[in-house]
Formats: structure tokens, C-alpha cells, sequence
């Protein structure tokens, strides 16, 4: 599966998703491009949580941001 979830972004701080998901990827430094990304939009949970699901073209680029998670402690 090429998808990944991403929790803890408000909806507010961007107007695309894709633009949030390449703002954490620049943040992990993982170099990635819009072209790696299929699709992405928000996904509203019932208890009104908010999580970013984005689906990339290429496995590896999934990996590559996935494996950088544990750097989020420090952004």
C-alpha cells in the first residue's frame, strides 16, 4: 500500500493538502516533489480530529517519508 496518514495538522494552517504534506517532508528532509504524490485530501473523524491521507505514486517515496516519522519529535 502507498498510503500514509498524517495526524496533528490543522486544517487551517494550509490550503492544499499537498502543500502540507511537501511542508513536513521538507521539514523531515526527504526530498520529495509533487509528482510523487497521486492524491491527497483531509479525512474527518467522528470525535472531530482531522488527519491528512495521501496517496504516492512510488512505494519508496512512501518508505523514505515513513521511516523520517521518528524525526518529528524534533520539528
Amino acid at each position: 500500500m502507498d498510503s500514509l496518514e498524517i495526524h496533528g495538522v490543522p486544517k487551517e494552517a494550509y490550503g492544499l493538502t499537498e502543500e502540507a504534506v511537501m511542508v513536513i517532508a521538507n521539514a523531515l528532509d526527504v526530498d520529495i516533489s509533487l509528482n510523487d504524490i497521486e492524491i491527497s485530501h483531509h479525512l474527518q473523524r467522528r470525535n472531530s480530529s482531522t488527519a491528512i491521507i495521501v496517496k504516492f505514486a512510488c512505494h519508496k517515496v512512501k518508505t523514505k517519508l515513513y521511516k523520517a516519522r521518528s524525526r518529528l519529535k524534533t520539528v
